[in-house]
């Protein structure tokens, strides 16, 4: 199949880059790499050949986890040579590449995304309003919001670790609130937060329902577009799904044209012409049940979008 050869081409080409990868950290093991200018070129070159890789294949799992595998050796062997290739400045250019997989459908391209962005310097929390001192914003945190979701996307889905990982994404809200969440991670965190509904762990989806909400919250005019476009896609994938069933009720098919408007318009138009075509259609209750069927059903029918 397509995905089958997907996964099959994605495998090979991270084994070869993990192959490079290594034969340069060997080279350089036990060795000062500032003092050795052939060796601190290899590394160069070797740091921009996976740049140029992850430019070209942003959604290829393997090429995401075999560049975090090099990047956390390097960290490991010259943790001053890889801050240069590392910097929060170099996790900003490749924001905005990655971030549509941290959304995604898939388990295994959201966790190598989070993955290979915890690699990189991460940025500062902003300091508190209580307490604007000079010692105080040099002693600034790093934010750890990629290695947080890390952590929960790694967990075992059942009840022992629910109250950890619950607890990890319901931090986030207290970031938000208090205002220390970097600007620059905004809609980040808010796709870390979409792709958990993709976990099939009901426990999940209701803290990243108190994200999304405390984003909206102080950020509406921001970050709403996005978010209700993508509301939007995953609700109009599941119908489609449920439309292959043949159990499926027929008046899901009449709901779905209400929501599928004109994809050239604009977002702020679309979202308000919807909400007009809704409020004036008899199926407005169908069509509100059935969404929010979507994102709390019952645990035995959790729905799937592959």
């Amino acid at each position: 199949s397509h995905g089958a050869l997907d996964d099959a081409v994605a495998c090979i080409l991270g084994l070869t880059f993990n192959v490079m990868g290594q034969s340069v950290l060997i080279q350089g093991r036990g060795l000062d790499i500032k003092q050795n200018d052939t060796l601190l070129q290899a590394f160069e070159d070797q740091c921009e050949f996976f740049s140029e890789q992850i430019q070209q294949r942003p959604a290829c799992y393997s090429t995401l986890e075999a560049c975090s595998a090099f990047y956390s050796k390097l960290k490991e062997q010259s943790p001053l040579c890889a801050s240069s290739f590392l910097s929060s400045d170099k996790l900003l250019q490749v924001l905005p590449l990655l971030e549509p997989g941290l959304r995604h459908s898939s388990d295994k391209l959201r966790i190598a995304t989070i993955r290979f962005l915890c690699q990189y310097q991460q940025l500062k929390l902003n300091h508190s309003n209580k307490d604007n001192s000079t010692a105080s914003i040099a002693e600034a945190e790093d934010c750890q919001m990629f290695q947080t979701f890390l952590r929960v996307s790694e967990a075992p889905l059942d009840l022992h670790h629910s109250r950890s990982s619950s607890n990890a994404v319901s931090s986030m809200v207290q970031l938000i609130n208090s205002k220390r969440l970097p600007t620059e991670y905004l809609s980040v965190l808010a796709s870390l937060s979409l792709g958990l509904f993709h976990v099939k762990f009901k426990v999940l989806w209701s803290v990243s329902c108190e994200v999304l909400s405390a984003l909206l919250e102080k950020h509406e005019h921001d970050l709403w577009g996005g978010i209700f476009m993508e509301l939007k896609n995953a609700q109009r994938e599941f119908f489609r799904e449920f439309q292959n069933c043949s159990a499926v009720d027929p008046s899901i098919e009449e709901v779905d044209d209400l929501q599928s408007g004109d994809e050239d318009e604009d977002d702020g138009k679309q979202a308000q012409q919807h909400e007009e075509d809704v409020n004036a259609a008899s199926k407005r209750d169908h069509l509100l049940d059935s969404f929010h069927a979507f994102f709390t059903p019952s645990e035995c029918t959790t729905p799937l979008i592959r």
